[in-house]
């Protein structure tokens, strides 16, 4: 019997924006970007592809989407497909991106970082940029340092070894060679999940496989869980990068 972890939750049930803010935030964090036809842009963990779909449509950007999972990888090659987009779409992983230095002016990374290892994924996003290029790193951010035993339940469930504070998140940024980091957004968990909040957003998309393992309901009953134990405690905070 296949173990099912939570990637594979979201790309079964085909959960496009599932980070806390939602496609919402998305759309308004790249409004202030400028974006243009001459600008290159890579998607890293594009998920079924629909921020990489509007930034194609709205800004007319030429787009690279890199995705490890399979299943998700399929959903956003329909997209793609039905949307007669020219994306280039490609199955990798952020720890090893599959281009040469100095590829894009612009990286966006929603919810994705924070699930690989981090700081080798952070050179990867200053080696294919350009000097002066910029990321859009959208994380799950600790609002205080976790304790080992809080630790351990992120882990267990999310396969996340580590949930940085913002100080931890920026110096890792340093590290990896980012000049610039600076806060664009942030906010608590409960705080996006609140009935007045939203209201202004747009519901996550879905897009379900046709059969759906019952396991991945219980992945989803867990996930609901953690996020509603820690929803004052963790924050999503959207990092801007310059390199």
């Amino acid at each position: 019997m296949k173990k099912y972890n939570y990637h594979d939750f979201l790309a079964h049930f085909g959960i496009g924006a599932a980070h806390p803010g939602g496609f919402a935030l998305t759309k308004e964090l790249t409004k202030s970007e400028s974006l243009s036809p001459q600008h290159k842009v890579l998607e890293v963990g594009c998920g079924t592809g629909q921020s990489a779909a509007y930034l194609a449509q709205t800004y007319g950007c030429q787009v690279t989407a890199i995705e490890p999972h399979p299943l998700m990888l399929q959903k956003a090659a329909q997209r793609f497909r039905k949307e007669r987009l020219p994306i280039q779409l490609i199955q990798g992983s952020s720890e090893k991106l599959p281009f040469p230095g100095e590829s894009f002016d612009f990286l966006l990374a929603e919810s994705v970082t924070i699930f690989t290892n981090i700081v080798p994924s952070l050179k990867e996003y200053a080696r294919v940029l350009r000097p002066g290029g910029v990321v859009l790193d959208i994380d799950m951010t600790a609002g205080l340092a976790l304790t080992k035993a809080q630790q351990e339940e992120f882990k267990e469930l999310y396969s996340i070894p580590y949930v940085p504070t913002e100080r931890e998140w920026k110096k890792a940024f340093r590290l990896a060679g980012f000049r610039l980091a600076n806060v664009v957004k942030k906010g608590t968990v409960a705080s996006a999940l609140s009935p007045k909040q939203h209201q202004y957003l747009e519901q996550p998309e879905w897009n379900p496989s046709a059969y759906i393992d019952p396991s991945l309901y219980d992945i989803w009953g867990k996930h609901q869980d953690i996020t509603q134990k820690y929803a004052n405690q963790m924050q999503y905070v959207a990092y801007r990068l310059v390199k």
